[in-house]
């Protein structure tokens, strides 16, 4: 009789492990859920309206970018006009405007680089040599290195978004650059 009763609370436990998975599950299903809704929607809409909402986050996308474009340079151009600790000659503006140009497209260059994957063999090649003076191996091969680098690449978006940074302030630094040869 008693092993009977102890088997019996044993089942006890079991079921109330498997109660406490199926709560667990119902947590993450409600999440599930609204995205299902989400995406129900956007199905449900017609062309127009798609379209006309494609439009307007592509706008709000450029202005994002414009804003931080003006807020980015500014600063740039106010760090190198403190650096220099100079405001008031056109030539401390220029050197200021070509500084904010440098930073901005190297920015915009190194985003290109990886996502083309250009110097991963470098990377990994140093990254190799200098773990083999600790004695140890790399984490991932080289294949693997490089897959990574692949598949998780920047958007294009961020990437034509810093060379527009870049453009933004090129213009101005000609303009005096022009100004002052003359």
């Amino acid at each position: 009789m008693n092993q009977d009763q102890n088997d019996k609370k044993k089942v006890n436990k079991m079921t109330f492990v498997k109660q406490d998975l199926v709560i667990d599950e119902s947590i993450n299903e409600p999440v599930v859920e609204e995205e299902k809704k989400h995406v129900q929607l956007q199905d449900t809409l017609p062309a127009e309206e798609r379209q006309k909402r494609k439009r307007t986050e592509k706008i709000r996308k450029a202005a994002l970018v414009f804003v931080f474009a003006v807020i980015s340079n500014s600063l740039l151009v106010l760090f190198g006009l403190v650096w220099q600790n100079d405001f008031a000659t056109l030539m401390a503006w220029g050197d200021s405007l070509w500084f904010a140009f440098a930073l901005q497209f190297a920015v915009a260059w190194i985003l290109t680089v990886y996502n083309m994957n250009l110097f991963s063999p470098l990377i990994h090649g140093t990254k190799t040599f200098l773990l083999l003076f600790v004695g140890k191996k790399p984490k991932e091969d080289y294949y693997t290195f490089m897959m990574k680098v692949q598949n998780n690449q920047i958007p294009k978006f961020y990437i034509v978004a810093a060379y527009f940074c870049a453009l933004m302030v090129l213009i101005p630094a000609i303009i005096t650059l022009i100004i002052l040869m003359a």
